[in-house]
């Protein structure tokens, strides 16, 4: 039986008597996806700084107690780069690494080699596309041995062997009992073997 990680509980959030989204409940489990979805401006990263604890609800609550520390166990990429565009991608990707305290080098090694950029280790930011951004952003999944993944539309800007790259990578995380939460403009059909779709927004 897989165990919960984190308990959403009628979860609302009103901004100036607007609105964003009202009594959202879900568990956040292990080896499952969560996806949620809806249009621009719906709620959805809104939804997921909320359960960061970034955003403050209206009301409801989220209950985190089933394990210690747990927000050290995840990682946040949000829908903006956060990429320092004068660094190299392997300076980014240390400095990211840092900041959790930890340092492991053949991790960032393997980060590269996944996402198919070992030959751009020592490329500055700035000279990459959108889409190799992206796949930068994302490698930062696999620096930090995090159990929850929450990431604000991971498929934006990527290519399709990216999409196929990521969902492999995140289809190993859940198998290993990790979690996974992100944002998309429409439901996941199949992608994942245990997923939920969570509308916003609707």
């Amino acid at each position: 039986m897989n165990s919960r990680l984190i308990k959403i509980n009628n979860l609302s959030v009103s901004r100036n008597d607007h609105v964003v989204f009202s009594d959202i409940s879900f568990d956040i489990v292990e080896s499952h996806a969560i996806n949620i979805f809806g249009c621009n401006g719906s709620g959805k990263t809104t939804l997921l700084k909320t359960i960061l604890g970034i955003t403050e609800p209206s009301s409801g609550n989220i209950d985190n107690s089933g394990i210690e520390n747990l927000f050290e166990k995840i990682v946040y990429i949000g829908h903006k780069t956060a990429l320092k565009n004068e660094l190299t991608v392997s300076e980014n990707l240390s400095f990211a690494q840092s900041i959790g305290g930890k340092k492991d080098e053949s991790l960032i090694l393997y980060a590269l080699s996944m996402y198919k950029m070992s030959k751009y280790s020592d490329t500055p930011i700035k000279l990459l596309s959108h889409g190799q951004k992206k796949r930068v952003c994302l490698m930062k999944t696999l620096i930090t041995k995090s159990i929850i993944w929450i990431i604000d539309e991971p498929y934006s800007s990527l290519d399709e062997d990216g999409v196929n790259v990521f969902n492999s990578l995140a289809r190993k995380h859940l198998e290993c009992r990790g979690a996974l939460i992100l944002t998309n403009h429409k439901p996941l059909e199949k992608t994942f073997k245990n997923f939920l779709n969570i509308p916003v927004g609707e």
